[in-house]
């Protein structure tokens, strides 16, 4: 028996392989082989990654043969992860060519904690801003060696000479070490006199620092930017400011330069303030014939896209000792708008190119875009084949204050495809490539179906795993169009490891289960992609960086295959976050909430949060557990525990229906099955508590005092809006249902189900109808007849029928308390009008009613009012009036309504 040991690392990796190939016997073999089977592999040292991540990285396995390249592939590759300083190949051979492989690793230590010593001024905050690295991370000398030096230079900066700034290295335990930071901040150097060199004064407004301060550079280099902020925003033009210090004298020369004053003679049309927001705020060293022409360039063309063709300008400048006066003598002339644009000698329909134009029917004439204009159409004739298109200069007909523009078109002969040809496509035939591609014999030549004929070439081929294939587009043009694609196969590829990096919490189960493809499936980044956009989905990183190693053989055969590894680089985002905010609300008047959320648990991107939630008839507190990968499956897990107290108070004169206390615990997985579909299966389990309850509100014994409702609740969301915030097309819809049963373990026994269904449906730009339409049904069995109060339906309110207050639609008690019902049915229409700068307006009609029994149905209430809203990025604050139509005796004829979110 023989053996040999391999000790690889970053700095010395390939001359020590190198040598043990020529000193060491086993090495020196024509077949590169090592032994023709591994009969054991063994790996040690491992800490921070599953042994399963690590056997998925090495290309040596228990029962294959080995050689040295697959040796060299797979040191080289563990060292990618970037958490290893040495790795220990040792290979024992056994009789008839046998061999153990042991990998020894060893990793670099974790900084597991950061401590800062001696420091007397400079804050420890101050200092561990300067660092390279954050606690969690890896040691790497270099990293601490430059965070040392940024120490001692911004120590500098503060005003210190010779600062000594050294650390050292505790190791706490075999992985982890505390790293300490040890300050001497050096001896302070103090200004003792300051001279100002300032006639104007200006700079004693912004003088922050003081004889006896120390010496510091950031404060004063903040100081400048203020000053030079200060005087461009009023501009002044020459300015110069410098400063010096020697011996503990502070030295600032300040000049301010001349200030520039603009006037302007003659606008009528545009106020001052919009001329001069086209001056640019920059800093001015000199007014110049140039710097003015370009002022008066910008006037110009402001004038121009309001529709003054016609504008004249002439400028005048007036300078003494510090001021210069520039005068603009502007001549506006009339204001044209585009009557219509019309085209000549065109063979394409006029809407088509009209949609190309800057130019626009009804929009102020601009006479910039002429130019352009006929640029845009020149491109696209070009791009369509007519190759020898030309444009003339278009007829502009004034009448009155409308003008109209009229562009001839010379289109002459478009080209024509007469052969299409494929050169080195071995592998995939002409007529399958033919039938890929846009372009076809007897049709017109355009280079936009020529690229795109060119990119379904290269899908073609990077489906079938030829990542590396090259397609080169050759045309032989004359009086007809002879097309050659030359092709460059390439190998197929096949995906080879896949490496994740740069992860300090995240597990390595959470990146394989997102992962798409597997070893040796056909290399195709579009699976690269999309596993991309599964990993940012998790919310768990910032950046995902990818790469792919340089294809690979695994072993030398003629018809052996190529392989790329895929390396993704992550930065983890925050998992932590506190989340607050306070509102206020019609009916529950002020509210707030406080939530503390944590969205890597475990490392597994498990979520959990804790949320309280505070109003003047309602206390909240909320525990939620979530598991997107519930048993290792596709299958996320939610969990609930929840325990309110609330009060339902009428909304005018806040007298109090009922209260109650109730603590519940909810369980249920949902399963996305499509990217629409969702379903949804959940267990609650309910304590609730309902007293001071108003007399003509109770139906039943269980309307009072303390009852246990024990439910399933299967759910089903169909969802294709663009947005979840502010829908503008798409239908939201879902059914819902709950059974509780004495089997299980419930005091009441009902079942219930609704449903929703809104569309939305962009009518015009700015302007979208939105329609809702809800309803519901439930039932008591065996000793229940009424259903619980908890679990009634109630309408009126913000969000349900406007107009009518809070849960004030439906039956009522003696006392004209709302009671609820088992039946309701509602429905909403909305027409939401985008007037700009975030502001919308919205027009409805809602309608609704609630009813305890099905013989009991009667008529719907109908409303209908106007709202405000104001858009934000969680959603519109809203502000809505309704208007009751056919409102009962004694009702109110309206109610206003403001809330945070539409109505549906």
């Amino acid at each position: 028996m023989s053996s040999f040991v391999l000790n690889l690392n970053r700095y010395h990796f390939l001359s020590l392989f190198l040598l043990l190939i020529v000193l060491n016997p086993v090495f020196i073999n024509a077949e590169d082989k090592l032994c023709d089977k591994v009969t054991d592999l063994k790996v040690d040292g491992l800490y921070s990654i599953p042994k399963e991540e690590f056997y998925s990285l090495i290309d040596v396995k228990e029962g294959q043969s080995v050689g040295k390249k697959d040796i060299t592939r797979t040191v080289k590759r563990l060292f990618q992860k970037g958490i290893y300083d040495d790795i220990i190949v040792s290979i024992s051979e056994k009789s008839d060519s046998n061999c153990v492989i042991v990998f020894k690793i060893i990793e670099k230590k974790i900084i597991k904690s950061i401590n800062i010593e001696n420091n007397n001024f400079i804050t420890k905050s101050f200092i561990k801003k300067q660092l390279l690295f954050e606690t969690g991370e890896r040691v790497n000398h270099r990293n601490i060696e430059l965070s040392i030096k940024n120490i001692q230079k911004a120590i500098n900066q503060q005003g210190f000479a010779n600062p000594i700034v050294t650390y050292k290295i505790i190791e706490k335990d075999i992985h982890n070490v505390e790293l300490v930071i040890d300050i001497q901040e050096g001896t302070p150097i103090i200004i003792k006199k300051i001279i100002l060199n300032d006639s104007s004064g200006l700079i004693d407004n912004f003088l922050t620092i003081s004889e006896g301060d120390l010496y510091d550079r950031v404060a004063i280099q903040k100081m400048e930017q203020r000053i030079r902020e200060y005087l461009i925003k009023n501009l002044f033009v020459s300015s110069t400011f410098s400063y010096s210090f020697d011996e503990g004298v502070l030295v600032i020369d300040f000049n301010r330069g001349k200030q520039l004053t603009i006037s302007l003679i003659g606008n009528e049309k545009l106020s001052r303030d919009v001329i001069i927001k086209e001056i640019p705020t920059i800093e001015l060293k000199e007014i110049t014939d140039e710097v003015v022409e370009e002022f008066k360039k910008r006037i110009v063309n402001l004038y121009h896209s309001k529709g003054y063709p016609n504008i004249s300008i002439i400028p005048a400048i007036s300078s003494g000792e510090d001021f210069i006066d520039l005068q603009f003598f502007i001549y506006e002339g009339e204001r044209y708008t585009v009557e219509d644009i019309l085209f000549e000698g065109n063979s394409i329909s006029e809407k088509r190119l009209k949609e190309l134009l800057n130019l626009r029917k009804d929009n102020p004439y601009n006479p910039n875009f002429i130019n352009t204009d006929i640029e845009t159409l020149k491109e696209f004739y070009q791009s369509l084949g007519y190759l020898n298109v030309s444009i003339d200069q278009p007829e502009v007909a004034i009448n009155d204050d409308r003008i109209l523009i009229k562009f001839k078109i010379h289109e002459k002969d478009v080209k024509i495809i007469k052969s299409i040809s494929f050169i080195g496509n071995n592998l995939v035939t002409t007529e399958r490539l033919q039938g890929e591609i846009p372009i076809k014999i007897e049709g017109p030549l355009n280079e936009i179906d020529l690229a795109e004929s060119r990119r379904k070439i290269l899908e073609v081929y990077r489906k079938m795993g030829f990542d590396n294939v090259q397609v080169v587009i050759k045309r032989d043009i004359q009086d007809v169009a002879t097309i050659i694609f030359e092709i460059n196969e390439g190998n197929p590829i096949l995906f080879g490891k896949t490496l994740f990096r740069g992860q300090i919490k995240t597990k390595y189960w959470v990146f394989n289960r997102e992962r798409l493809h597997k070893e040796r499936d056909i290399f195709q980044r579009s699976i690269i992609l999309k596993e991309r956009q599964q990993l940012y989905r998790t919310g768990l990183f910032s950046d995902i960086h990818v790469d792919f190693s340089e294809p690979y053989k695994v072993d030398e055969g003629v018809d052996s295959l190529f392989y790329r590894d895929v390396i993704f680089t992550v930065k983890e985002a925050p998992a932590g976050a506190v989340e607050f905010g306070v509102g206020y609300g019609e009916y529950e008047q002020y509210r707030g909430f406080v939530e503390v959320s944590y969205k890597n648990l475990w490392g597994l991107n498990r979520q959990g949060s804790f949320r309280t939630e505070v109003s003047s008839i309602e206390q909240r507190i909320i525990l939620t557990y979530y598991d997107p990968w519930f048993f290792r499956e596709s299958l996320p897990l939610k969990g609930l525990l929840l325990h309110e107290k609330k009060e339902e108070r009428s909304l005018g004169s806040r007298d109090v229906r009922y209260r109650l206390k109730r603590t519940t615990a909810s369980l249920g997985v949902e399963k996305k099955t499509s990217d629409n579909l969702n379903i949804e299966f959940f267990y609650d389990f309910s304590v609730v508590n309902t007293y001071d309850v108003q007399p003509d509100i109770v139906l039943s014994k269980e309307d009072t005092g303390t009852l246990i409702i024990s439910a399933l609740r299967p759910g089903l969301i169909y969802d294709t809006r663009d947005s979840p915030f502010d829908p503008t097309a798409g239908i939201l819809a879902g059914i819902t249902a709950k059974f509780a049963s004495f089997l299980l373990f419930s005091e009441t026994d009902f079942a219930k189900m609704s449903f929703y269904l809104n569309n939305y449906n962009s009518l015009l730009k700015g302007i979208v109808l939105a329609t809702s339409l809800r309803g519901g049904l439930a039932k008591g069995f065996r000793n229940t007849r009424e259903l619980p109060l908890v679990e009634r339906f109630f309408l009126g309110g913000r969000t349900t029928v406007r107009g009518y207050e809070q849960d004030r639609l439906g039956p009522k008690g003696s006392d004209g308390n709302p009671t609820g019902g088992n039946l309701f049915a509602m429905g909403n229409i909305e027409l939401r009008a985008d007037v700009g700068k975030g502001i919308g307006i919205v027009s409805f009609l809602d309608f609704g009613n609630v009813w305890q029994r099905s013989d009991q149905i009667s008529s719907l209430k109908y409303t209908t009012g106007l709202g405000l809203r104001y858009n934000t990025p969680v959603g519109p604050i809203r502000v809505d009036y309704g208007f009751k139509l056919n409102k009962d005796k004694g009702d109110s004829k309206g109610a206003l309504h403001f809330s945070l979110g539409h109505a549906f």
